[in-house]
């Protein structure tokens, strides 16, 4: 879970992830518990706390990574004003370092400029789009972090749904991305390991991108909507309709 708001940035009880250390090193976080496994948590300002590797341990950190999610909504509205004005200023500073450069050289072309004109000539419009450039990161790092807060939030609004679906069937994960793939297999034998009953949760979607989820919800709808069968042997099973038939007079 990504850090978002600024309070948040070094904070030591901020929660980004939690892994399980065995004896042999970090396993995935839904690994047997064991005598010897400790819950390895990783915080906002790098220290890594462990902590006895029991059910309501992990449950706990779940909670609060819920917890965590709700504050992170409140920022939504804030970040993505921040995000349109440094995309403004970005696109804004890049035009007007252009605009300068085409006034400077047609001012003092290369022939007549002295050696001060010549300098600001390249100083300035570059000084321009390296502050555009910064802007257009900054834009991207919120980005980032509202797509992170809108990932979480697809998860709590489609829980049940991404939870009851069958992952193993190539449906369901159609379209989704190869490293999506490989991350949900992950998460499918984390879940399988410890028997959870949910495959998806707050800690374990940390890789997963927004896009995939996205994808599997529109598949799980494609299949309702189309209501066909898959496998064969359900088909036999199935009691035989008797098909009427009408003549015509």
């Amino acid at each position: 879970m990504e850090v978002i708001r600024n309070e948040d940035k070094n904070s030591n009880k901020y929660i980004i992830s939690f892994k399980v250390k065995r004896n042999n090193g970090y396993k995935g976080v839904n690994i047997t518990t064991g005598e010897y496994d400790k819950l390895v948590v990783s915080m906002a300002d790098g220290s890594k706390p462990e902590y006895l590797n029991i059910p309501e341990n992990q449950m706990r950190l779940l909670e609060l990574m819920g917890k965590q999610h709700s504050d992170n909504k409140l920022q939504k509205k804030e970040i993505i004003k921040k995000r349109k004005a440094s995309k403004i200023k970005g696109v804004v500073s890049f035009v007007g370092g252009t605009v300068i450069a085409i006034v400077i050289t047609s001012l003092f072309p290369n022939s007549e400029a002295i050696m001060l004109y010549d300098a600001i000539k390249v100083a300035v419009p570059l000084g321009i789009y390296a502050y555009s450039g910064l802007e257009f990161i900054e834009a991207k790092k919120f980005s980032r972090k509202l797509n992170d807060i809108n990932k979480y939030d697809f998860l709590e609004e489609n829980a049940d749904l991404l939870n009851a679906a069958n992952l193993e069937d190539p449906n369901i994960l159609g379209n989704v991305k190869s490293k999506d793939k490989e991350e949900i297999k992950r998460i499918i034998d984390s879940k399988n390991s410890k028997q959870d009953a949910n495959t998806f949760n707050w800690n374990n979607i940390n890789n997963l991108s927004l896009e995939a989820l996205r994808q599997i919800k529109a598949n799980i709808d494609r299949e309702f909507y189309l209501g066909l069968e898959q496998n064969d042997e359900e088909v036999k099973t199935k009691p035989k309709t008797k098909v009427m038939t009408y003549k015509i007079k």
